[in-house]
């Protein structure tokens, strides 16, 4: 999967969290005005947040940083299928 900065669309790293051209995406998400949203997943063996912009994961807990670059809708069908609960908490911005 090839990730995309939010801001300037050129290619980031692996994880998704750094640019090679804006140097650092969250920046330039909260200097651009642009909101994230912050979700709780709840399953059977953890509890964790993820940070969503543009529904893509660009900010995780350390046990799920594979979940950086993927889809809102892989991540809501990945958290069904271990029987755990995922839900919006609060915009951030």
């Amino acid at each position: 999967m090839i990730n995309r900065c939010i801001e300037c669309k050129k290619l980031i790293s692996k994880w998704g969290i750094r640019c090679y051209s804006c140097s650092n995406t969250k920046k330039a998400i909260i200097k651009h005005g642009k909101y994230t949203k912050l979700y709780k997943i709840d399953l059977p063996y953890s509890t964790f947040g993820i940070e969503v912009l543009n529904g893509v994961v660009i900010n995780s807990a350390p046990i799920a940083r594979w979940m950086i670059g993927e889809s809102l809708k892989y991540i809501k069908e990945w958290v069904k299928k271990k029987e755990g609960t995922i839900f919006e908490v609060i915009e951030i911005g």
